[in-house]
């Protein structure tokens, strides 16, 4: 709990530098820097320019008219459908996004230095690099699968939709059939 206190309390003095030192820093400056970094990135991953353009191109739109929007009660059965998997995967997700590479390595050089053991120590410099590329992979599986979750989302709503126009269709139908058969009892009356 101490040491959950103390990363948190190191993470909000991270940020207050950051804070400091971005005021001190031209509007022009950041962005030039902000610029070279995301060359830099787009350099060293090009798997980024793929993401970038997918999540472009999966944008979700929200219905413009009330026609084809789908009900509250539509979205409610959906997610009283998938509640509990919803609820089973909501902590490991929050957990994956509180994950930091560096934080659990500089805990691991902690404790190391605190029980002494130099070896221990030295292996773990040689595991930090893999654990950041799994830190890394693990990420992007996480976003793609933010992305087809996000299709996923997509396609029930278009099935949503589908059923909607259906039952609207079949209401219309339903009223044709009637009113023809009354037409029929009325010519068949006398």
């Amino acid at each position: 709990m101490d040491e959950g206190i103390a990363n948190i309390s190191q993470r909000v003095k991270n940020l207050q530098l950051a804070l400091i030192n971005a005021k001190e820093e031209s509007i022009e400056s950041q962005l030039c820097k902000l610029r070279s970094q995301f060359l830099e990135l787009n350099e060293k991953y090009p798997e980024l320019k793929t993401l970038i353009s997918l999540t472009e191109h999966y944008q979700i739109q929200t219905p413009e008219n009330e026609e084809t929007a789908i009900s509250a009660s539509i979205k409610e059965e959906d997610i009283s459908l998938y509640r509990d998997s919803i609820i089973d995967a909501h902590p490991d997700m929050v957990e994956i996004v509180n994950m930091e590479p560096d934080s659990i390595i500089n805990d691991i050089n902690t404790r190391i230095t605190e029980t002494n053991l130099a070896s221990i120590s030295q292996m773990n410099y040689s595991q930090s690099q893999r654990i950041r590329e799994l830190f890394r992979y693990y990420t992007m599986l996480f976003i793609k699968s933010m992305i087809i979750y996000e299709k996923y989302v997509q396609s029930a709503m278009e099935v949503n939709n589908f059923w909607l126009e259906m039952d609207h269709r079949l209401a219309k139908l339903t009223k044709q059939i009637d009113k023809a058969d009354r037409e029929k009892q009325e010519l068949h009356r006398y």
